[in-house]
Order: C-alpha cells, then structure tokens, then sequence
C-alpha cells in the first residue's frame, strides 16, 4: 500500500501479516551525529527517528537517472490532489 510515495509500513511496529514481503527487508541502522549527512541511494525506503531534540532536512535530488520517474510521481500525486479538488 503506498500513497503520494509513502509506504503504510511502520518499521518500528512492523505488520507483517498485511506487508508479509517486508520479511525480506534488510534493515541498516545509522546513529548520525551533529554535522553528518546521511545519503540514501535512490528508491530505496528510510526512515527516521530523532533521538534527541534535532532540525532534521530532506533532501531528493533529481538527475537524468532518475528525471522520468520523478515526473511519473508528481504526476500522479497531482492527479490524485486534483481528483479530490474536483469532487
């Protein structure tokens, strides 16, 4: 199940009955300290939690590798916004 690009999966509370191939996920854990950056590959999913009070920033990048599939998304998330607009 995803929406607008986000997944209904909940890594920290995991159900694995409705997401049973979420089994095959290989989780990494990264502990950042202040200053760091992380970089994730793209399509890969993340998520994040603050351990302590933080300014968190997200950043997608796009580049010719990855160009048409961004536009595919926006343009189904504008599609999908618009749909509930016009009802």
């Amino acid at each position: 199940e995803e929406q607008d690009g986000q997944s209904g999966f909940d890594p920290v509370k995991p159900d694995f009955d409705k997401y049973p191939t979420a089994r095959a996920g290989r989780p990494y854990v990264a502990v950042l300290g202040e200053g760091e950056m992380l970089i994730i590959p793209s399509l890969w999913w993340q998520n994040s939690t603050s351990l302590d009070r933080s300014i968190s920033i997200l950043r997608n990048f796009i580049n010719s590798d990855n160009e048409e599939m961004h536009k595919k998304q926006l343009n189904e998330v504008n599609a999908r916004q618009l749909s509930k607009v016009r009802r």
